[in-house]
């Protein structure tokens, strides 16, 4: 609220395989950079007047589509949860893949 309190951020951390590098490139383009996560200044986490309190991490796992639910130890549907069951994150074909 403009006036009342001041700007918060959050911070997101990327980690992806070096194939995938031009993709964070296309990311940095849209929402920045803040620099070195190591240095104190570029540090979310420890400017407590302006973090929202939240970090987030985004996972990019490429290698993923070729892989079987079974394998990654996702549940049969007959025995998963009904979140579970609503996300897609179990199976009913043993050779059913993560990302098809």
């Amino acid at each position: 609220v403009p006036g009342v309190n001041a700007e918060k951020r959050n911070e997101v951390r990327f980690f992806v395989p070096g194939g995938c590098v031009a993709n964070i490139d296309f990311v940095e383009s849209i929402f920045g950079n803040g620099g070195d996560p190591n240095l104190p200044e570029n540090d979310a986490g420890v400017d407590t007047a302006h973090w929202t309190g939240t970090t987030g991490c985004v996972v990019l796992a490429p290698h993923l589509r070729k892989c079987r639910k079974k394998d990654l130890g996702l549940p049969h549907v007959s025995e998963a949860t009904e979140k579970q069951i609503e996300d897609n994150m179990s199976w009913t074909d043993s050779e059913e893949l993560y990302q098809d």
